[in-house]
């Protein structure tokens, strides 16, 4: 049985939010870059990042209005193998700012590279990580694949993915 240990640090009062906050988040990490291709997308690489002696390739994305997300653009950063290894959003159903959310601890999962560790950290004026506080740390475990059928077409192979979730009366 897959098992997930997530945990969050917030300033949000409004605990409502976060149920629906922590749906729609963990689809988009664990679907992420499987939904990229979906119709409706918009895409632009950016310069270059350089960070912790790396060079990573950066793709500013505009989400589709219909999909449920952090907020409508998100940047992407890739390394050298083709992992995301950073992704910065504004989760703005909970007000939290502009957010670095770092993927590392990568396996193979039916041939499928997911990472098993998450951490998401505030940004700083420079563009940098804030390591203090945590916002949110995820770990991984027993990850297995099931057939899927996405909204916009059925899925080829195996992919891990739960349900659509809808967009909430705003």
């Amino acid at each position: 049985m897959p098992s997930t240990r997530i945990r969050v640090r917030s300033r949000c009062r409004e605990i409502r939010r976060w149920p629906y906050f922590a749906g729609y988040a963990m689809w988009t990490y664990l679907t992420t870059p499987f939904t990229l291709t979906r119709p409706g997308f918009r895409a632009e690489e950016l310069e270059p990042w350089q960070e912790d002696g790396e060079t990573w390739r950066r793709l500013r994305v505009e989400f589709p209005d219909d999909l449920t997300t952090h907020n409508k653009v998100q940047t992407f950063y890739f390394d050298a193998d083709g992992l995301i290894r950073r992704h910065d959003y504004d989760a703005e159903v909970v007000a939290g700012g502009l957010a670095a959310h770092y993927s590392s601890a990568h396996c193979a999962v039916d041939g499928i590279v997911v990472p098993t560790k998450r951490r998401v950290h505030p940004v700083g004026e420079d563009g940098k990580p804030v390591l203090e506080p945590l916002l949110v740390s995820i770990d991984l475990s027993e990850i297995e694949f099931g057939e899927i059928t996405f909204a916009w077409g059925t899925a080829t192979g195996r992919a891990g993915a739960a349900a659509v979730i809808p967009r909430s009366p705003r």
